[in-house]
């Protein structure tokens, strides 16, 4: 990919609402990693007072990280307001798919409870995801925190953002065990279509068995990615509902790398558009 692609690839990256979303989080995961390891804290200290004439104290530095943490925290919730329509239209074109069974004659599907728990669980990540983001939604007038301009009280709005983490964790746990199914099920696929190619045989053939191959092995890649990001993403609501007892620092960790898995998603399909965009320029 050349230098001139790349940099396209950059600016419709943190153009794209998603891109910037996932950007403004790694910054928020770094901030708080900053902010909660005495080591790396004191790292950032030293630089800042080797490479500038102001004296830093660490104690000044780790309040000025976890202001940076909190407003970038804000900031991305602006980016989820209407996020819920998207998540219930998921699920509701989803839902549809649950009443067909799959085809006997696919090869690509589980079969029995497992081909059911899969679709059902497709179904269930939006539905929970889309009620996290409502509840999310819903106490965003509370945080602008403007005299007079209230949805609900302290207490409320207090169970609602506890709430709505609830949903999200149930989201990541069917997302989690959805993906799980399907790696299954591309593992058995794969052993099921392995096949040598005799001497002599059609070049063809070899080439089509090759093509599937790395079309299961990148579908694998993506599934186990979706995997990996989810079960480190569920730390970060299991902590505020009290179900896992963690340091910020590693919740800031999770993010970071979280982040990371799902804003490479993003990179990649911003890269797809700009390519199409070429083609269709060039015709």
């Amino acid at each position: 990919m050349s230098s001139t692609t790349t940099f396209e690839q950059l600016v419709r990256f943190t153009t794209d609402a998603a891109g910037l979303e996932r950007t403004l989080r790694l910054f928020q995961s770094i901030a708080q990693i900053l902010s909660s390891f005495p080591f790396a804290l004191g790292v950032l200290v030293h630089i800042l007072n080797t490479s500038t004439s102001k004296l830093h104290a660490a104690a000044a530095t780790q309040f000025v990280l976890q202001g940076i943490h909190q407003r970038l925290n804000f900031a991305r919730r602006f980016f989820r307001v209407f996020r819920c329509l998207e998540s219930f239209n998921a699920a509701h074109k989803l839902q549809h798919g649950v009443s067909v069974p799959p085809s006997p004659s696919s090869k690509d599907s589980l079969n029995g409870l497992e081909a059911a728990a899969a679709r059902w669980l497709d179904v269930l990540a939006p539905t929970f995801n889309g009620m996290y983001l409502l509840l999310d939604a819903s106490t965003l007038v509370d945080a602008l925190q403007v005299e007079g301009l209230r949805l609900w009280t302290p207490e409320w709005e207090r169970t609602m953002f506890v709430e709505g983490q609830r949903f999200w964790l149930f989201a990541l746990v069917c997302g989690l065990l959805s993906s799980l199914l399907k790696m299954r099920a591309v593992v058995v696929v794969e052993r099921s279509r392995r096949v040598v190619v005799p001497k002599g045989e059609c070049e063809k053939k070899s080439t089509s068995v090759q093509v599937t191959a790395e079309n299961q092995t990148k579908r694998l890649l993506v599934l186990g990615r979706k995997a990996v990001a989810n079960a480190l993403d569920i730390v970060v609501p299991a902590v505020i509902v009290g179900w896992v007892d963690v340091s910020p620092g590693v919740v800031g960790l999770a993010m970071f790398v979280t982040t990371s898995l799902t804003g490479q998603e993003v990179w990649e399909r911003c890269g797809g558009e700009n390519e199409k965009a070429s083609a269709t320029d060039k015709t």
